[in-house]
């Protein structure tokens, strides 16, 4: 059996050697040892919750159009006292995943919009100007020389963030550990 001091060498011949964890995460010896000792329920901890927020999704909305949030709270404490699923604090994004965010948000008042019939462009706006006409009226406009100020975009590209966010890279890591992005449906993935 391999010691832990041992492992630990491996890992870092590993990186000097440019493997990244992706690739270490797919080799069948990895999985064992993560896997060595542990009950099946939690070898299997992430398909069980990924079934459970799939019957989620689908059968709540449909049974409980209303009260859903509070039903999904309830079943997510009731899993909790099932399987040994404390890890799962770890990760911050689990109740603001784009899937499940629309089901487990605060109602939306589409009153708000109830009034609008065109959407309004405009230009040559100051900051004191958008504060005051629009900003908090949850009515819908185009800035359309809102960047014309912005110095980001001579900086920001699509090989700007591709270059940050390699595989394996540490912003990468980041990002999936600490949801640095918000969870608005795109098709970035």
């Amino acid at each position: 059996m391999v010691t832990v001091e041992q492992f630990s060498e491996l890992l870092k011949q590993s990186e000097i050697l440019g493997i990244s964890c992706e690739q270490l995460n797919k080799l069948k010896a990895v999985g064992e040892i993560k896997n060595n000792g542990k009950k099946w329920h939690r070898q299997n901890c992430g398909l069980l919750v990924a079934g459970f927020l799939f019957c989620l999704v689908v059968c709540v909305p449909s049974i409980l159009p209303r009260n859903h949030a509070v039903l999904i709270k309830i079943l997510l404490d009731g899993l909790s006292e099932v399987f040994d699923i404390d890890e799962l604090d770890n990760y911050s994004c689990i109740l603001t995943n784009e899937v499940i965010g629309p089901y487990v948000r605060i109602p939306v008042d589409c009153n708000a919009c109830a009034g609008v019939n065109n959407i309004p462009k405009v230009s040559n706006l100051t900051q004191e100007e958008f504060l005051k006409s629009y900003a908090f009226t949850m009515q819908p406009v185009v800035v359309q020389d809102g960047l014309a100020d912005w110095t980001a975009s001579e900086i920001f590209s699509y090989d700007y963030f591709k270059s940050i966010y390699t595989p394996g890279s540490k912003a990468l890591k980041q990002v999936n550990e600490k949801c640095q992005f918000f969870p608005y449906a795109t098709n970035i993935s």
